[in-house]
């Protein structure tokens, strides 16, 4: 899984221009509510939540168009997914 994100954050930054590659940090922080242990290993993990987009993006167009980059990325997998014939389970 994490692979994947990872893929998909790649690609969705690999057609913005700098100035909005930069805000990644702010958006990240701005999800990012808390950080709580996880329950199996104890390992900090962060505890993600709602994003304001209003207030995010007021008047700052490279944090529009970073957002718009991870949704358009996003929906563009979720299309090539279902387009991909379903795979047999491991046995």
């Amino acid at each position: 899984m994490g692979a994947a994100v990872t893929e998909t954050a790649d690609e969705a930054l690999a057609g913005l221009d700098p100035a909005a590659r930069q805000q990644l940090p702010n958006l990240i922080a701005g999800l990012v509510r808390d950080v709580a242990a996880d329950p199996v290993t104890g390992a900090p993990t962060p505890v993600i939540g709602a994003l304001d987009l209003a207030t995010f993006e007021a008047g700052r167009p490279e944090r529009r168009a970073l957002v718009e980059a991870f949704v358009a990325q996003t929906a563009a997998d979720r299309r090539r997914r279902r387009s991909q014939p379903a795979r047999a389970p491991d046995p």
